[in-house]
């Protein structure tokens, strides 16, 4: 191993190793994080094996690395011109085939991140990438969902200085990230993308290969699979409080897709990649779930259904003609918790509750109604991605609606299986429109996608808080963005229903052959 400090196209030195099999030209794979070269040292048997027939180059990205906090860079921004910097250098030395070359790049959650980045405008050697929990758009998926702050941060910020969501789309930097169609389709690579129902990125994920599936450059499109397990940051057969049978990476042959990935990449022998199918996911739940799914794309053929929240706390396919309403005390000085989702990329490690988990104990408090269904008389299906329909009505200038929508087994444990947040004064947008005093606002809210069976017996719950306090940054409901400027503002919220307001949770059921709405977020600055 040799270490190298390789020049970036700002004059910044990056220290990279460089393990080189023998001096002949060889195919190269490429690894660049935070720490990397510390962190590839205990897993070098596995990343770069014996019997490997590429050269590894690994690099430490800019910044210093902290707890887990990223220092001295800006989400990445500067990882686009590094990644390229590091590609120009590697086409040039002799070890390397050249600008016509085989290169690789992977990596893990923040490794996988500046894997994405690099992938649009990078060399003709560029042939392939593998990320694992990651997302290449850090714009929707990254310090904020639905317009409101995350309060598990990993990104390289200054979070003394919290923006808006206002701001943080004003930001210069978005055009370097994996966002668009345009931005996809300057992306020429084979990809590989895996991640989990209960990841912090797991929509990230999906958005990320469904760009580069259908609107990548030649080499990209059709040319992109993703596997998505019942799994948080990282997989396991247990995830929160349920276990999931046949769910190890093994059982969803990720190995295949490794072997045929590192074939077509680095050998130019696509016959076991192209054979493979575009989307492998793990449908969740009893018989016929707890399997292996696989589609041609994602996501797949599916109808939009609705449940309809009801009046009396009911949850049905059927609407109330009559309009109704719900209401709940929301104050930000005792916000709603959550317990379980994806609040994972640090709670995993610290003994926090991430994934499904029984919101009973959430369930109990006054500040949120609930909407549950009947028993399933047969087992219902969902593939894809689900939204809320929430119409609301308050005096206060602005709230946050969080939704989770929980598998009620007959036992009666009501298990989180998706969830959702969405800023009411961003509810069109990233230019703010506060609510308007006792008047109607609908607010939709994504819950991202997941693949669920819900077996017979079982029902589904809706939960509608304006919270979620120990994950994400809570509204003062002031009109201020957040707690501290002014005095925090307790008031009722209601949830309306029927008639003409008709509040929903909308399903995507796998049956018709035309696919869904397309409801990947095309955000756009306030102008």
């Amino acid at each position: 191993m040799i270490t190298v400090n390789v020049l970036s196209r700002d004059g910044t030195l990056l220290l990279t190793d460089i393990y080189l099999k023998d001096n002949t030209p060889r195919p190269v794979l490429v690894m660049r994080g935070c720490d990397m070269r510390n962190k590839v040292v205990p897993n070098l048997q596995y990343i770069w094996p014996s019997t490997a027939t590429y050269h590894l180059v690994v690099q430490d990205i800019r910044g210093d690395c902290l707890a887990g906090a990223f220092k001295g860079d800006l989400l990445y921004s500067a990882d686009q011109d590094d990644g390229h910097a590091l590609l120009d250098y590697i086409d040039k030395e002799p070890w390397s085939q050249g600008p016509n070359g085989h290169v690789a790049m992977e990596g893990w959650s923040n490794q996988g991140i500046v894997v994405y980045v690099a992938a649009p405008g990078a060399t003709a050697s560029l042939r392939g990438i593998h990320t694992h929990y990651a997302t290449g758009d850090l714009l929707n998926y990254g310090l904020f969902n639905g317009g409101v702050l995350h309060n598990e941060i990993p990104f390289p910020v200054d979070v003394l200085n919290k923006p808006s969501w206002q701001e943080y789309v004003s930001w210069p930097i978005w055009d370097d990230y994996l966002i668009d169609d345009n931005q996809a389709a300057s992306a020429n690579v084979a990809g590989l993308h895996v991640g989990g129902w209960f990841d912090v990125f797991g929509q990230g994920t999906l958005d990320s290969f469904s760009r580069l599936h259908t609107a990548g450059g030649a080499n990209a499109q059709g040319r992109q699979k993703v596997v998505i397990g019942p799994w948080f940051h990282g997989d396991g057969t247990i995830v929160g409080q349920l276990a999931f049978p046949a769910s190890t990476p093994q059982d969803a042959l990720l190995p295949e897709y490794y072997s045929a990935w590192y074939n077509g990449v680095f050998q130019d022998n696509w016959t076991a990649w192209d054979a493979l199918p575009a989307a492998k996911v793990y449908l969740m739940g009893p018989s016929p779930g707890s399997t292996w799914r696989s589609y041609d794309t994602w996501p797949p053929p599916a109808v939009e259904v609705p449940f309809y929240f009801k009046s009396g706390g009911a949850l049905s396919g059927d609407r109330q003609r009559v309009g109704g309403q719900l209401e709940f005390m929301s104050d930000p000085l005792d916000p709603c918790p959550t317990l379980g989702g994806t609040n994972n990329l640090t709670s995993f490690t610290n003994g926090e509750t991430c994934g499904p988990w029984d919101q009973r104990p959430i369930e109990e408090r006054s500040d949120l109604v609930v909407f549950t269904s009947a028993p399933f008389s047969v087992a219902g299906w969902t593939i894809g991605r689900i939204h809320a329909d929430v119409w609301i009505e308050t005096d206060l200038p602005d709230v946050d609606v969080f939704v989770r929508m929980t598998d009620v087994y007959p036992d009666g444990r009501s298990m989180l299986m998706a969830q959702g947040i969405q800023r009411a004064r961003y509810r069109n947008g990233a230019c703010p429109e506060l609510l308007v005093p006792n008047e109607p606002a609908l607010v939709r809210v994504d819950l991202w996608s997941t693949a669920l069976v819900v077996g017979v017996g079982h029902r589904v719950r809706v939960i509608v808080s304006a919270s979620a306090g120990n994950l994400y940054e809570v509204n003062p409901q002031n009109g201020d963005e957040y707690v501290g400027v002014q005095p925090a503002r307790a008031g009722w919220i209601k949830v309306l229903v029927g008639g003409d307001y008709e509040s929903a949770l909308v399903f995507p059921v796998p049956t018709g052959e035309d696919p869904p709405p397309d409801r990947r977020p095309n955000t756009q600055p306030c102008v």
